[in-house]
């Protein structure tokens, strides 16, 4: 079942280090972390799966596509629609001394003021938001959110793939 978890970041900190990857192929001379600005736009979202599409293709990392397209369409979307700009993307390799390729996904907004809640159900099967999250917790291992010093607020999600075998 997913965890939902509140952290408390660092200035400047995104992650912790990360450690050496146990996936299929040589990939230590990758940086273990991409980030980059998005347009404050709906055309953020398309922007922010092709940056997920590469940086797992490049790692070997293809088993976690289709979630972790999913979860960063649904965060980027909550961000340039509830946030102001910028709209900053982080990917992240996590240590891999489980042997499970591992993705930690962050999308910062600025202005978005408090942590995002749950809904209780579907509610109103006509609306047209309010279920991004239970999305995002749905194919997560887990996620979370904290506000961030630049008055914004900072959502993350972490999704494992299967063992590896090594």
């Amino acid at each position: 079942m997913p965890t939902v978890a509140s952290t408390v970041v660092a200035p400047g900190i995104s992650v912790p280090p990360t450690g050496d990857l146990p996936l299929v192929g040589d990939t230590t001379d990758l940086p273990a972390h991409l980030s980059c600005r998005l347009p404050h736009t709906p055309c953020a979202a398309g922007r922010a799966r092709r940056s997920v599409e590469d940086f797992l293709r490049e790692r070997g990392g293809d088993v976690l596509g289709d979630a972790a397209h999913l979860i960063v369409s649904e965060l980027v979307t909550n961000a340039v629609r509830h946030g102001r700009p910028p709209v900053d993307l982080t990917l992240t390799w996590l240590d891999g001394h489980t042997h499970r390729p591992r993705l930690r996904v962050e999308v910062l907004d600025r202005g978005t003021s408090g942590c995002p809640a749950l809904s209780t159900g579907f509610g109103d099967d006509r609306a047209e938001g309010g279920r991004g999250l239970m999305l995002v917790e749905a194919c997560s291992d887990r996620w979370g959110a904290s506000p961030h010093t630049d008055a914004g607020l900072r959502v993350w999600a972490e999704i494992a793939g299967p063992e590896t075998g090594d």
